[in-house]
């Protein structure tokens, strides 16, 4: 259980998710697996390889906006943990860009 308090974009998450599951807010499981009871936040997606200690990005909206966050993940058969850094949470937008692929 997570007593830590979070500051920013975490701090409003924990503080829903506290309503919900009290003391149990650890950014660390905001994988793929996480917040499917708040209806402000959505897993959109990290890059990165598929293993344990994996440098990534993990992209998540909240109340309309897209933040991401870098840290480490580890799948498994219950989703993607997070190992990431509330420091490391900022506001990005998604955009569009072509790539040239060679086959």
């Amino acid at each position: 259980m997570s007593k830590e308090v979070y500051t920013g974009i975490l701090g409003e998450i924990q503080e829903e998710y506290n309503k919900q599951y009290p003391n149990c807010f650890n950014p660390e499981n905001m994988g793929d697996c996480f917040g499917h009871n708040l209806p402000d936040y959505k897993y959109i997606d990290f890059t990165g390889d598929d293993g344990y200690g994996e440098n990534c990005h993990l992209i998540f909206m909240w109340k309309g906006k897209y933040y991401k966050m870098t840290g480490f993940s580890h799948k498994s058969h219950y989703g993607t943990d997070w190992y990431g850094s509330s420091d490391s949470v900022r506001e990005v937008t998604p955009k569009t860009v072509e790539r040239v692929v060679y086959e």
